[in-house]
C-alpha cells in the first residue's frame, strides 16, 4: 500500500507540475494591460486674487496707457484656460478669440474685435502662464475711420492671494 500511494503521489504531483508549467505558459502568452495615457498636465496658473496690468503702446505715439485689473479665479474659471486670457476693456466692443491653442503652459490665439464705432482690431497673441505669475503680448491692428495704426500689448499678471 505504501508502494502504490507513493506512485500516485508521483503521479499527482507529475500533473500538478504539467498544469502549472500549462498555466504559467497560458499567462505568458497574454500580453498584459496596456496602462491608460497619463493624462495632460495640469494649467499652470493657480486659482486665487489676482492683478493684471494691459499696457498698450502704438508705435509713434508717446503716450502709453495701462489697464490695472484685480480679478478673482476659481477653480472652474480657470479649468477652462481661455477664459484666464485678458481681456479687452473697451465697452461696447464685441471681441472674440480664434484659434486658441495652449501647450506646456504656453496659450497662442488671435482676437478680432468690432469697436461700438464701427472699427476692428484684431492679431495674433501669446501669454506664458506660471503657478503665480503670467506674461504675453499681442501685435494688433487697429482699422477705425479708414486709417490703421499698430497697438502692442503687454501683458503682466501676478497672484496676490487667495480670494475672498
Amino acid at each position: 500500500m505504501t508502494r502504490f500511494r507513493s506512485k500516485s503521489l508521483a503521479a499527482l504531483f507529475i500533473v500538478a507540475s504539467a498544469s502549472a508549467a500549462a498555466f504559467a505558459q497560458s499567462k505568458a502568452a497574454v500580453p498584459a494591460p496596456v496602462p491608460a495615457p497619463a493624462p495632460p498636465a495640469p494649467f499652470a496658473m493657480s486659482p486665487g486674487l489676482w492683478e493684471i496690468v494691459v499696457a498698450n503702446e502704438t508705435p509713434g505715439v508717446d503716450m502709453k496707457r495701462s489697464t490695472t485689473s484685480l480679478i478673482c479665479f476659481k477653480k472652474d474659471d480657470i479649468r477652462s484656460t481661455q477664459q484666464a486670457l485678458p481681456q479687452q476693456h473697451d465697452f461696447g466692443s464685441k471681441c472674440t478669440i480664434k484659434d486658441y491653442k495652449l501647450a506646456n503652459d504656453v496659450a497662442t490665439w488671435g482676437l478680432s474685435c468690432n469697436t461700438k464705432t464701427g472699427g476692428n482690431l484684431s492679431g495674433p497673441g501669446t501669454i506664458t502662464y506660471k503657478a503665480a505669475e503670467y506674461a504675453g503680448t499681442a501685435a494688433l491692428v487697429s482699422k477705425e475711420g479708414g486709417k490703421t495704426k499698430k497697438v502692442n500689448q503687454t501683458f503682466t499678471a501676478k497672484r496676490l492671494s487667495d480670494c475672498k
